[in-house]
């Protein structure tokens, strides 16, 4: 297994996997620290190992009361403390990391290591209570209430941010390279609920300040969305009123659909792919429906609907 993880890259990733190996003998655990570090260089936030839809919280990590399974082992936690993309997730583990070595000195070594390697300042300033007061109750307590106001500012720039980069969305001053990507980091990032990014893509699709480019990407990244989402943005979609940008966008979504539709999953087995639930009851009406003129690009729905305009 060791050999996919490029030592060259991460030198300590290594020592992890040993840690990984004495703590519990358990090579799911192994296995993880692997799939993280694949995650993490794609910049993507780790997945509960039981649960491969819903992505590990903050508050997860924060609720000591939470069995997280496999995210219990240090060397997990330190590997998510030095690695993670966003900062709270990192302090986070950090914080759930640090009680553990009250029953176990030797993994003041281990928090020592997040406290020079980390990439993340916030993570270096609150472990650095542990190394230099060691595991006792008052440093304990200290660095939990670092941690939780590191995460609250945090979430403060982080809300700050998101609402900067709709209104320069809005006003189409910025058109992003990817936007999916993006607006899936403030998600996690702020732990927005299904219904509250629900209605930011509405407002980025419908919005007709909003650069085409960019509502097109949020359509072509309809599988990047979470579950709940992806319907509801389909339909948006849908009613979208008539004119050369609608029909465009209506366009690039019959078109994802119909890409998602035809992969391996859907077409060999013949059962509905959980993906993309609406996908064969949207076949179903395609098929049904009267047959049109073949649309080959949006710049011929642009070029139709030109034409029919000077017709009138």
């Amino acid at each position: 297994m060791r050999e996919s993880l490029e030592p060259k890259d991460h030198p300590m990733l290594n020592g992890l996997l040993d840690l990984a190996e004495a703590g519990s003998g358990d090579a799911a655990d192994i296995s993880l620290i692997e799939h993280l570090a694949q995650r993490y260089r794609a910049n993507l936030p780790a997945i509960l190992a039981d649960d491969g839809d819903r992505e590990l919280r903050v508050d997860d990590l924060l609720n000591d009361d939470l069995d997280l399974g496999d995210y219990e082992n240090p060397a997990v936690l330190a590997f998510v403390a030095i690695f993670d993309p966003y900062c709270s997730t990192a302090v986070a583990a950090a914080a759930r990391l640090a009680p553990r070595t009250v029953s176990r000195p030797r993994l003041l070594a281990v928090v020592a290591l997040v406290n020079r390697t980390s990439r993340h300042r916030e993570v270096r300033t609150v472990t650095a209570v542990l190394t230099e007061l060691g595991p006792t109750v008052d440093a304990l307590g200290l660095l939990r209430t670092m941690a939780r106001e590191a995460i609250a500012a945090d979430r403060a720039q982080t809300d700050a941010a998101l609402c900067r980069y709709l209104n320069q969305l809005g006003s189409g001053g910025l058109v992003p390279e990817d936007p999916v990507g993006d607006l899936l980091g403030f998600a996690h990032r702020l732990s927005l609920s299904p219904g509250m990014l629900d209605r930011i893509l509405r407002a980025i699709v419908e919005s007709r300040k909003t650069c085409l480019k960019t509502r097109i990407a949020v359509i072509r990244g309809l599988l990047r969305w979470p579950r709940p989402v992806r319907l509801s943005l389909a339909t948006t979609v849908t009613r979208l009123p008539p004119g050369p940008e609608g029909d465009c966008l209506k366009l690039v979504l019959a078109r994802t659909i119909e890409a998602a539709s035809a992969a391996p999953a859907v077409a060999d087995t013949g059962r509905d792919d959980p993906d993309i639930p609406w996908a064969p009851d949207w076949i179903a009406r395609r098929d049904r429906a009267p047959a049109r003129a073949p649309v080959r690009s949006v710049r011929d729905v642009l070029r139709n609907h030109r034409s029919r305009s000077a017709l009138r």
